[in-house]
């Protein structure tokens, strides 16, 4: 069923046509809730909304309208290129009349940029809402879409945004959450060991050394997994920050232009560098301060590399000859 029953209730929302009726509500709806709202709330908050929206509706309570904020341009991202060009039994087709013209390309392009710029916004919006009001709404804490956003070293987007600078930090979090357990995986855990990354993560209250520790990893999370990012998601860096796009364009919007090649290969080459100083930094604080009462895991543990024994260096003993 559609969160939106009445033309009406989405003209608050998204400047649509006068003459548009409740006929020509978006079909993309279902489309939309599964792929971007439901992420978001959890499937039993998302039920109680859809009771809402199933009622009356006299007056909508405030979860719901920042729901309806982001479903209204967000659906029709998802619907424009199906108003703009008609699938027919002979082919596709411009919608074009004796008394309306079709739109040009670039103002096709610039209301569905400027859906998908007011849909993310308004996301985010209701992140924060669900944050700020999560004594609330308990079904959302206790929702999978919530426990997701605690798995991480880093745990929201407002902390990952303390160490790499986002848009909309909340939404573009849950976007990079996949490569960031990647570099989990393959960098942090790989260099300290799991039991001593999950004894760093749960630590309720982390003793000084601890917490400065946990600084540098996830420094070194937050940079690495930026650098990932370049390259496997449709990044667009912007003044106030990096953000994920809901998909890629070969066009840019007027007034913008894209990083060029050689400015993203930077990028890439910047936060991999300081990625691997920030876990540098913290492998070599571990091994300095571990102990059988300081980062007890680490210590016994095989990652762990007494600073005082000296590591014998195959070359120095070497009193051969080498040709090529």
């Amino acid at each position: 069923m559609p969160l939106f029953k009445r033309i009406q209730d989405v003209k608050k929302y998204l400047p649509i046509s006068y003459s548009n009726t409740d006929s020509s509500l978006p079909k993309m709806q279902d489309a939309v809730d599964q792929e971007y709202l439901i992420p978001v709330l959890g499937a039993a908050l998302f039920a109680t909304l859809q009771a809402e929206a199933d009622g009356a509706l006299a007056t909508p309570s405030a979860l719901l309208k920042k729901v309806w904020a982001a479903a209204a341009p967000l659906y029709y991202y998802k619907e424009l290129p199906f108003l703009h060009t008609q699938i027919t039994d002979i082919g596709i087709k411009n919608v074009t009349t004796d008394k309306m013209q079709g739109a040009y390309r670039y103002q096709y392009e610039d209301i569905l940029q400027q859906c998908e710029n007011e849909g993310l916004a308004a996301l985010e919006d209701l992140y924060q809402f669900l944050w700020d009001n999560k004594a609330t709404y308990t079904t959302w804490v206790s929702s999978t879409a919530y426990t997701r956003t605690n798995r991480n070293l880093i745990k929201t987007g407002v902390e990952f945004t303390g160490y790499y600078n986002l848009k909309h930090p909340h939404r573009t979090f849950y976007a990079l959450q996949p490569i960031m357990q990647e570099v989990e995986d393959l960098y942090i855990i790989s260099s300290i060991g799991q039991e001593t990354f999950d004894a760093l993560k749960d630590a309720a209250s982390p003793s000084d050394a601890e917490a400065y520790v946990l600084k540098l990893l996830k420094k070194a999370v937050a940079n690495l997994t930026i650098y990932k990012s370049i390259s496997k998601l449709s990044v667009k860096i912007l003044p106030e920050g990096l953000t994920i796009m809901l998909a890629a364009t070969d066009r840019q919007p007027q007034g913008t232009a894209s990083a060029s090649a050689a400015q993203l290969e930077a990028l890439k080459q910047d936060t991999w560098e300081d990625g691997n100083s920030y876990l540098k930094k913290a492998l070599s604080y571990l091994n300095a301060n571990a102990s059988v009462s300081v980062f007890t895991t680490f210590f016994t543990s095989d990652f762990y590399k007494d600073p005082a024994v000296t590591i014998d260096n195959v070359n120095d003993k070497m009193d051969g000859i080498f040709v090529l």
